[in-house]
């Protein structure tokens, strides 16, 4: 049978696919979900008063299937990823969060979510989309958020369409530092993941019509030396335990666990 008749099907984290389409996202699957560690609990206030989250570093698959719910279609070169400028804004909407995802100049799509079984877990769904974009290719998940140093980041599992496992790092600024960076492959190898798909999301060169991304790193100011130079990643101890402030009455209940205070490590 000459080759250009045989179908090869991949299957993994992200589902089947044809060995022809190179950068689906089903193409960099990494296996069926994963039970996840208690989910920690976290900061409510911080939560929602963020609003916006960058996504520097993320599961090759996970940024693919943003990719493909913003342009509706599968990506034919590595700049329909990286060129996506990634951001994810929550709002608290009683007992859950209404959740926009933002990519490639100010295309979006919506999901709702509402608290899970546990603290820190979220079942999220999409809703709506701006023109051009395709929500349903997002999937239902679950969202356990397994580290978080209720500062600056958050560190996700999810399980998409009750099968298919990836991970997001979300962080208050568009690049981490390499501590976090570190941490965060220590913690996805340790779930299962293959660090050799890791990905990093470029946000150098994101302007966007509304505002400028800005590409300093998570470490806070007062923490970056002086004298001009790079940032000295002097970022703050990892916590071993809160106190952490509460939130607000509806946000308690996100998960039975949001408010404080709790204890719990980062990473």
């Amino acid at each position: 049978m000459q080759s250009s008749l045989v179908t090869l099907l991949i299957f993994g984290a992200c589902g089947y696919v044809t060995a022809q389409v190179q950068f689906q996202a089903e193409a960099y699957s990494e296996g069926g979900c994963v039970k996840p560690p208690p989910p920690q609990q976290i900061d409510a206030n911080w939560l929602v008063s963020q609003k916006t989250f960058y996504v520097p570093l993320a599961s090759q698959c996970a940024f693919r299937r943003f990719s493909e719910t913003f342009l509706s279609r599968a990506g034919t070169t590595e700049d329909d990823v990286h060129s996506m400028c990634l951001t994810i804004d929550m709002v608290s909407s009683g007992p859950g969060l209404n959740v926009t995802n933002t990519g490639f100049d100010l295309r979006d799509f919506r999901q709702s979510c509402q608290a899970g079984s546990e603290a820190g877990h979220f079942f999220c769904i999409p809703v709506s989309g701006t023109a051009g974009t395709n929500p349903p290719r997002a999937g239902k998940a679950d969202y356990y958020i397994t580290a978080t140093d209720n500062q600056s980041y958050l560190f996700i599992v999810r399980c998409v369409d009750s099968f298919f496992k990836d991970y997001l790092l979300l962080s208050t600024r568009p690049a981490i530092s390499q501590d976090v960076h570190q941490k965060a492959v220590q913690s996805l190898r340790e779930l299962g993941f293959d660090d050799r798909r890791v990905e990093v999301m470029p946000y150098q060169s994101c302007l966007r019509s509304d505002r400028f991304i800005s590409t300093v790193s998570n470490v806070p100011n007062n923490n970056r030396g002086s004298g001009g130079g790079p940032p000295t990643y002097g970022i703050p101890p990892f916590p071993q335990g809160g106190p952490f402030i509460g939130g607000s009455n509806d946000l308690r209940r996100l998960g039975g666990g949001f408010g404080g205070p709790f204890p719990g490590p980062a990473f």
